[in-house]
């Protein structure tokens, strides 16, 4: 079957002054041996982004009392933590002259169509030292994950707007190598997986391989129906309760005009952070 061909267009930079990261990465990277940024990392470092990293729930507390101990440090305004969203924490700093809000993400797992697609420790074979002195995940297993979680849609077509701003097919492309690993944690569907990856570091489309992708992850969901259901009801009603949630997915990070009343909401609703004893 012949693939459909994969239109991508530019992606445009945002406006807005990079936050100091790398030296947040770096010390994250020296102090937990199972912590790594697995994706968005060039962006945040460009100012268009935040920054996504894999850690198990041990390592959460000690994350959030670096991020709280970086933000005091370069005086970004108080630090609160989300676990609103499921097996995950969020971790944001509010700095008075900016209006978006900056956000550090760990996730001990991530959830594909209702079941666990990777965790964070089958990613330590992915792990690779970046240059400028922080772990990161390899670009083709970054590529792969970036084009099954964020690239497609439910009927298997694809999202060609989400797939230039995650550059999946780049990634993939620059290390075919790292998207076969990657694909050898999706288990039977692995093959898939890596055929669909192949055709979109090609500029195609393999839709049969996405479906058959999204079919196992379908089938597995009852397995764990602890996790689903908890997944479900984030969905339904924690995403659009939870003031972080709702300016991190409606307003793209955007703190709405009255500051003071939006941050008494979420320190109602939320645990600030102590640079010290990390709550």
């Amino acid at each position: 079957m012949r693939s459909a061909p994969l239109v991508l267009r530019s992606e445009t930079a945002r406006d807005g002054a990079a936050p100091p990261w790398l030296p947040l990465l770096q010390d994250l990277t020296r102090t937990l041996p199972d912590w790594a940024v697995w994706k968005n990392v060039d962006r945040a470092l460009a100012g268009m982004g935040d920054v996504d990293s894999v850690a198990p729930p041990t390592e959460w507390p000690t994350i959030a009392r670096a991020f709280a101990r970086w933000a005091r440090e370069h005086d970004l305004g108080p630090v609160v933590a989300c676990t609103h969203i499921p097996v995950g924490i969020e971790l944001i700093a509010v700095p008075a002259p900016r209006t978006a809000f900056i956000e550090l993400g760990a996730k001990a797992r991530r959830i594909y169509r209702g079941s666990t697609v990777y965790t964070a420790s089958a990613f330590l074979p992915l792990m690779e030292m970046d240059p400028r002195g922080f772990r990161r995940l390899r670009p083709g297993a970054e590529g792969l994950f970036k084009l099954l979680l964020g690239g497609v849609h439910r009927d298997g077509t694809p999202d060609p707007r989400a797939l230039t701003e995650k550059r999946a097919p780049a990634l993939i492309a620059e290390d075919p190598e790292g998207a076969r690993r990657a694909s050898a944690l999706l288990g039977v569907a692995g093959p898939a997986a890596f055929a669909a990856a192949t055709a979109a570091a090609r500029g195609e489309w393999d839709r049969p391989a996405m479906l058959v992708v999204q079919a196992w992850a379908l089938a597995r969901a009852p397995l764990d129906p602890m996790t689903l259901a908890r997944k479900i009801d984030y969905q339904i009603r924690v995403k659009s309760r939870c003031p972080i949630l709702r300016v991190l997915f409606r307003e793209h990070r955007q703190v709405p005009a009255d500051r003071d009343a939006w941050l008494a909401e979420v320190r109602r609703t939320h645990d600030a952070i102590d640079a010290d004893h990390g709550g």
